[in-house]
């Protein structure tokens, strides 16, 4: 066969495989694509909705336990302003995002799925009705974390019996949680705003405000890191001190019972 033939022959072969695999390339990276766009949903929540919501904005569940039940691992649970009350969140991975800061009131709120954010809610405790008890006892409820990896930003959490219980306030001690991220959140006239019990560890509270809580922070955990917040009338009450890693970055502690172990 001629040689000039053969050389053309090769040549288009080479190109036909260049365009295949090109192809094949590009055909995977948008599977891969849709796949990745297709794992991250936003569901949305009103409880004033009917019971005939999918989700959608248009026609939103009206119950977060709905929003869970639909959602899957990275997903978005967008909170329309209103109140949820006795909210479990048992699922791994989910961001639960309000509308308005104030707007979306949460009551008695229980996490244990790993990886769960809340941005951008207020979680508001309930009044009881015992005159002679002290005023910051007169509140009840708390947001409990009893999973790790956590983190709440642009939080209020106020008139509660404690603001956040990171870990288990039954007291098994065997649970050890890890990994809690507290950033820009207001605690205002609780019982305790922040409490991390028994063995809970690697906890950064970020640039937040205490004000008006009879205890600001009790924490026996380790590795806490309380970096750029302000802290007002109460006290800071940190307990365990003398096993406790604690580092302090604030701006203004008053009064200031505390012993910052470096």
């Amino acid at each position: 066969m001629n040689p000039c033939v053969n050389a053309v022959s090769r040549n288009c072969f080479t190109i036909i495989s260049i365009i295949i695999i090109t192809a094949i390339t590009a055909m995977t990276l948008m599977i891969l694509l849709s796949a990745g766009n297709a794992s991250a949903h936003t569901i949305h929540v009103d409880d004033d909705a009917g019971i005939y919501g999918d989700g959608s904005a248009a026609h939103p569940y009206g119950t977060v336990e709905e929003a869970m039940n639909a959602s899957e691992p990275g997903d978005t649970v967008f909170l329309i302003n209103g109140t949820y009350q006795g909210l479990i969140v048992v699922r791994d991975n989910l961001t639960f995002l309000g509308q308005h800061r104030t707007g979306v009131v949460m009551k008695d709120l229980l996490i244990e799925g790993n990886d769960t954010t809340f941005r951008n809610v207020s979680a508001v405790g309930e009044p009881y009705y015992y005159l002679d008890w002290p005023m910051y006892w007169n509140f009840g409820g708390q947001v409990s974390v009893r999973a790790s990896n956590c983190s709440f930003e642009d939080v209020n959490f106020q008139l509660m019996r404690r603001g956040i219980l990171f870990g288990n306030g039954s007291g098994n001690a065997s649970e050890e949680f890890s990994g809690l991220r507290i950033k820009n959140c207001l605690f205002n006239g609780s019982y305790i705003g922040l409490e991390i019990y028994g063995s809970c560890r690697d906890i950064h509270i970020l640039d937040c405000r205490f004000t008006d809580n009879l205890i600001h922070i009790s924490a026996n955990g380790e590795d806490i890191i309380v970096e750029g917040c302000d802290f007002g009338a109460g006290s800071l009450g940190l307990t365990g001190q003398e096993t406790t890693a604690v580092k302090m970055r604030m701006k203004r502690v008053s009064p200031a019972p505390f012993r910052v172990a470096e």
